[in-house]
């Protein structure tokens, strides 16, 4: 009666099995299964990281839109342009203005430029101001630049216009290749 109850219950219960030599044989071939499966999924997740990286590199000359406000990401650039001109030591801040462009049959980039004038400058502080927008690299591009004598009777200083064209990563492409993570990397974080 023992005999009977117990297939009884193996047989409608399904959760009691007896270790067969064939169900070990069989139990371990799934395993081997499995465990090859997972060494695939990681080769792939170690590929699409690679991937990943070599993407995030061609983003670094960009700005990163990480919110959908346009604003934001103008005054982030903004306050970085002014941290240039605080660490070029210009006597007194410049005109900044910044305009955004869209670039024809470009969809996740804009234009951005920065325009910038001052007047009454020293060409000592101007060189200054373009050792420090030049640690910035390929993010700041100089478009336009025009120095003249302030006075051209009699010069002591100049005046000085530029403009300076940078692009801005949408948020979905900077969504896409951090998932958030990616940020705007300042000329600190390029020393790195």
């Amino acid at each position: 009666m023992l005999i009977i109850g117990f297939f009884f219950v193996k047989q409608y219960a399904g959760f009691i099995e007896i270790p067969t030599k064939s169900m070990l044989i069989k139990k371990n071939l799934q395993l081997k299964s499995l465990q090859n499966d997972l060494e695939v999924a990681q080769a792939n997740a170690l590929k699409r990281q690679e991937k990943m990286t070599d993407l995030q590199k061609y983003a670094k000359p960009y700005w990163i839109n990480d919110s959908n406000s346009r604003m934001m990401i103008d005054q982030t650039i903004n306050k970085e342009f002014s941290q240039i001109v605080r660490k070029a030591q210009l006597p007194s801040p410049p005109k900044i203005s910044i305009s955004r462009n869209k670039i024809a049959g470009v969809n996740y980039l804009q234009l951005v430029q920065i325009h910038l004038e001052h007047r009454n400058i020293s060409m000592k502080e101007i060189s200054r101001l373009f050792i420090e927008t030049e640690k910035y690299g390929k993010k700041l591009i100089w478009n336009y630049c025009r120095i003249e004598p302030d006075n051209p009777s009699n010069p002591n200083n100049v005046n000085f216009s530029a403009k300076i064209n940078t692009l801005v990563l949408n948020p979905d492409p900077a969504e896409f290749l951090n998932s958030g993570q990616l940020k705007n990397p300042t000329a600190e974080d390029k020393k790195k």
